[in-house]
C-alpha cells in the first residue's frame, strides 16, 4: 500500500469534510455506466476506469484530513519507487 499527499483548493474542502467526495465519483461513475449502456457497451471507459473510481472511493473514505505542519511530520511518508 502506498501513502499519497495530495493539496485540496479550499473551495473543495466543504466537499470533502462532507462525503469526502463519494456523491461526485459516484456520480461520474453513473455516467460512465449510462453512457455505456446507450451505445451497446462503446465508450472510451470500461472495467479498469470503473475499478479505479471504486478504489479512489475507498482512499478517500479512508483518508484523513492533515490540517497542520505538526500533524505532518507524524505521517510517514517515504519517495515514489519508479
Amino acid at each position: 500500500m502506498a501513502k499519497l499527499l495530495l493539496d485540496i483548493p479550499d473551495e473543495f474542502m466543504k466537499n470533502y469534510k462532507n462525503d469526502k467526495f463519494n456523491d461526485a465519483i459516484n456520480r461520474v461513475k453513473y455516467d460512465i455506466k449510462d453512457y455505456r449502456e446507450t451505445i451497446k457497451g462503446y465508450g472510451l471507459s470500461g472495467n479498469y476506469e470503473d475499478e479505479v473510481l471504486d478504489m479512489f472511493i475507498e482512499a478517500f473514505e479512508k483518508s484523513k484530513l492533515i490540517e497542520n505542519e505538526k500533524e505532518l511530520e507524524n505521517e510517514e511518508i517515504g519517495e515514489i519507487e519508479r
